[in-house]
């Protein structure tokens, strides 16, 4: 939607804000001159998610996305960050947020069972990677024999205390603003995430201690 309006503010003369949008193409100030956000793009997050599986040389990844323009673009970007490390994504599917089900309902988990891939990266929104996890959890599939990396956090009071418990050693990989009184700071994560901006930006990001 908001790919969609973006162009009207400018027209008008007025700035938009978005405190959510993450496409890419809104990065393009000179397609998008009014418009704003506080949420940082799908680039970011593809970035952080390519060094993590170079940490810990993984190599290959099946991707669960939503079928609409976030997990299209998530991927794009998840794509673009992994065919320059290297990275396979061996099995894409897709899930389905109007029919709350995946579009291959009869084999997505024989897909995943079979795959010599053990890696499960979800890209979605909050609500619908709880979806994907309730339905994961149906089939046996988030148990130690697979590794679940998750683009959103999940609400998880929605979970039973015996789900809960399987739901055990999945990571999350997001945005996490800190508070701005009070809160102690942790500089050697401050220092890391400067040299992910340096990197991403090609220039000196300023960082600010107080």
């Amino acid at each position: 939607e908001v790919r969609v309006v973006s162009p009207f503010p400018f027209l008008m003369n007025i700035p938009m804000v978005s405190y959510s949008a993450t496409n890419l193409d809104l990065s393009d100030i000179n397609r998008n001159e009014a418009f704003y956000r506080v949420a940082p793009s799908d680039h970011f997050a593809a970035f952080v998610i390519s060094k993590l599986f170079q940490q810990f040389n993984w190599s290959s990844v099946s991707v669960i996305i939503q079928n609409d323009d976030y997990g299209y673009d998530g991927l794009k970007a998840l794509k673009e960050e992994f065919y320059s490390a290297s990275i396979q994504i061996i099995n894409q599917l897709e899930f389905d947020k109007k029919t709350d089900n995946f579009t291959a309902i009869n084999n997505w988990a024989q897909i995943l069972s079979i795959s010599s891939c053990r890696i499960v990266l979800v890209w979605a929104t909050r609500n619908v990677t709880y979806s994907i996890l309730k339905h994961a959890q149906k089939k046996n599939m988030t148990s130690s024999d697979f590794v679940w990396i998750l683009t959103n956090d999940v609400p998880i009071d929605h979970f039973n205390q015996s789900e809960k418990e399987r739901l055990a050693g999945i990571l999350t990989v997001i945005p996490v603003p800190g508070a701005l009184v009070d809160v102690a700071i942790n500089l050697s994560l401050l220092t890391d995430a400067k040299e992910i901006c340096d990197e991403v930006n090609n220039h000196s990001c300023s960082v600010n201690h107080e």
